[in-house]
């Protein structure tokens, strides 16, 4: 028999030895229906008529269900130790996993077995100005006592203090309060030795400065003094940038800062930046920084250099890039009779009087010939002049002039 497309096909003759075969096992003379043949066909090999429906509730093989009509599976989850804390997770059973949280609220974990808290600490307008204290952010108060004695103070937690020091000189006070004025001398400040980075920024009522014991002045440690027509720092060898910067600005014009500074060896860069001067004379320097006299103001300015620059480790040093830029200075004297500073950059007189023809440079008559070849002083030649026959106005005189040379 072939089957195709639903129909069957058969021969006259199995047809009937198949109707035979069924009377003959069941002893039924009754017509078979074609439909009923497949059914009857299988009664005659078992001898059973498959009937009811079988319950199957475990999984398994080899499960006999020959003497049933249907199967009716109804077989419950079951798990192993290898599923214990696993997660349904799109219809399958999978491990769950970490989860890092990094914002505050509630975050759904349903399918984490841990979470990795990393909350960054947030703050608002009204926080400004707190402290932490205790492990408790809380705003700061006035200290409940009044400084009545000099001295170095905590104000961590606090956002003022009551200063009131005793006896004639307030001066420490005054500069705790960030209201210093007038003249200032070590005596004020007993044994200051070095002035820390804006230890005196922006007093601009301070009109003369003196520390004999101090020895360094600190990033911007003397800055922005606009009246400040007087400083004495004899013992200092060093200051940072911009160390005395922008200072004396308020002064008459024609006048400037007048420096005390016999041993200062080390200009950090833009040292004296911006600040107005008329003559400055530094016999102990070595080593200048870039754009350490820039943008000088005055008129007619004097720098007076003794040496040229030697570094730590014995390197040669240099007039650096933009040393006098945009300054009014009018003289450099340079008094070495040992060897000629090397000029970095012709860009250190960039802007300057020297630059434009009217101003002059100073050097000893033996090394004038040997500044006017040396690489970048070329650029300069024109504006050398032997200190022997000059005085500092450029007249030649024959001799020196004792109160300029």
């Amino acid at each position: 028999m072939l089957n195709k497309e639903n129909v069957l096909v058969v021969t006259k003759k199995s047809l009937t030895d198949a109707a035979d075969s069924i009377r003959a096992k069941t002893g039924d003379s009754d017509l078979i229906k074609v439909e009923d043949l497949d059914t009857e066909i299988d009664s005659i090999k078992t001898g059973i008529t498959p009937t009811g429906t079988i319950q199957i509730t475990q999984n398994g093989q080899g499960i006999d269900v020959t003497n049933y009509a249907a199967a009716d599976v109804a077989v419950e989850n079951s798990y192993t130790q290898a599923d214990e804390g696993k997660v349904v997770d799109n219809g399958e059973l999978v491990s769950q996993t970490s989860k890092n949280i990094n914002a505050n609220g509630t975050v759904d974990t349903t399918k984490n077995n841990e979470v990795v808290v990393s909350v960054p600490n947030t703050y608002v307008a009204a926080d400004e100005g707190k402290v932490v204290d205790n492990g408790s952010l809380v705003a700061q108060t006035a200290k409940p006592d009044t400084i009545t004695q000099n001295n170095t103070y905590d104000t961590t937690k606090y956002n003022s203090v009551t200063v009131n020091v005793s006896g004639a000189n307030n001066k420490e006070a005054d500069l705790i309060k960030g209201t210093l004025s007038g003249a200032y001398t070590n005596s004020d400040f007993t044994g200051v030795k070095g002035v820390r980075a804006r230890g005196f920024d922006g007093f601009e009522d301070l009109t003369s400065l003196s520390l004999p014991n101090c020895t360094t002045i600190g990033d911007y440690g003397i800055s922005n003094c606009r009246l400040l027509a007087n400083v004495d720092l004899p013992d200092v060898t060093q200051i940072g940038s911009g160390g005395l910067q922008s200072l004396g600005q308020w002064l008459s014009s024609g006048t400037g800062v007048v420096f005390n500074l016999p041993k200062l060896v080390n200009v950090g860069q833009d040292g004296f930046y911006n600040t107005q001067l008329k003559a400055i004379s530094l016999p102990a320097c070595e080593y200048i920084s870039f754009g350490a006299f820039r943008a000088l103001r005055g008129s007619d300015i004097e720098v007076d250099l003794s040496k040229p620059t030697h570094g730590t480790g014995g390197s040669t040093q240099h007039i650096p890039d933009s040393c006098f830029k945009s300054s009014s200075i009018k003289s450099l004297i340079l008094r070495s009779l040992d060897n000629i500073w090397p000029l970095n950059h012709t860009n250190a007189f960039q802007s300057t009087q020297i630059a434009s023809g009217t101003g002059y440079i100073y050097v000893p008559a033996a090394l004038k010939s040997t500044y006017e070849a040396a690489t970048n002083w070329i650029t300069y030649a024109a504006q050398f002049r032997a200190l022997e026959d000059y005085t500092i106005d450029g007249t030649t005189t024959g001799a020196l002039d004792p109160s300029k040379i």
